[in-house]
């Protein structure tokens, strides 16, 4: 009975999961120039034009996006709640373990469909109520076909499937918004995870350079992610990780000043090293790093943004 329950929640949803314009009506494909460009006042869910395999949940602001992804966050990423379902006053005791709100405990995300499935089929199994906008997110994914009921009537998700979420920013932040230039940071950084989520051959180039690291440089990853609060034994999400610091040159250099004020190696080596190596390949693995919109950015070496503002950032 509960198995015929959970089909019809997925079928018919739930309350008022339906009542935002991101669960309705077909889904819009957009390419990655005009995705940097929009500016909404609504909920949006895209695809995206130049991988279709990767959904982007563009949220009006930083509440209704915390409200949809929070939970599933700590669930998959967050240091000592990894593969715990948190109910809502667990989940608002974590978040003030990081000194932070709702609105800021990340400001994007970045997860693997199978992931999200597990997500979902484990608060069901654990009789955790999801608010309405999880819902809203599980509806969203069947009705896209990206999450589909199993032979015992679990959720299963799209292999090599993806999505990333981020808020619309504002012209100066406030409470609900980033500014528009850390929209555009937080796009950069979830878009090469959605990358690497997305495709093998990009993701096995990135574990293949994880292995070769030495150990102290393996270290400079694990050491600055566990202090940001992730699960720094998930090997994977640690790779994932990796890529974006080494590619993303904002985060980047945020890195290699923490880097030098610590007496230790030098960054900017591993990052050469990183990026020689994708441009090696007899094969490319990615044709994402060769847009203009990224390649034009690339060459960035330092940054000196406030720390803060890197450290949400999440994926």
């Amino acid at each position: 009975m509960k198995k015929l329950l959970w089909i019809v929640v997925l079928l018919l949803g739930v309350g008022d999961v339906l009542t935002a314009r991101a669960a309705e009506g077909p889904m819009e494909t957009v390419g990655m120039s005009e995705l940097y460009q929009m500016r909404v006042d609504e909920d949006r869910v895209y695809r995206l034009a130049e991988n279709p395999r990767l959904l982007i949940f563009d949220f009006a602001d930083l509440a209704r996006q915390g409200a949809a992804f929070n939970r599933m966050a700590a669930f998959l990423e967050k240091r000592g709640t990894v593969d715990k379902i948190l109910d809502d006053r667990q989940l608002e005791a974590r978040i003030a373990e990081e000194h932070t709100d709702a609105n800021h405990f990340f400001l994007g995300h970045d997860y693997r469909i199978s992931d999200v499935a597990r997500f979902f089929n484990t608060a069901w199994a654990r009789n955790v109520p999801l608010n309405g906008a999880e819902q809203q997110v599980r509806q969203r994914l069947v009705e896209m076909k990206f999450l589909h009921s199993g032979a015992q009537g679990e959720l299963e998700g799209e292999p090599e499937a993806a999505l990333i979420a981020v808020a619309q920013g504002a012209t100066q932040a406030d409470a609900l918004h980033t500014s528009l230039e850390e929209r555009t940071l937080l796009l950069r950084h979830e878009l090469s995870h959605g990358e690497f989520l997305t495709n093998p051959a990009y993701r096995g180039y990135c574990q293949e350079f994880w292995q070769r690291l030495t150990a102290d440089e393996r270290q400079i990853f694990l050491q600055e992610l566990a202090h940001l609060g992730y699960e720094s034994a998930h090997e994977s999400l640690m790779v994932n990780e990796m890529q974006a610091y080494l590619w993303e040159p904002v985060k980047g250099g945020f890195l290699q000043m923490t880097l030098v004020k610590q007496g230790k190696n030098d960054f900017s080596a591993l990052r050469s090293r990183f990026l020689a190596g994708l441009m090696e390949r007899s094969q490319p693995v990615t044709a994402f790093f060769d847009l203009p919109q990224h390649r034009d950015l690339l060459p960035v070496a330092n940054h000196t943004g406030k720390r803060s503002v890197i450290r949400k950032i999440s994926g």
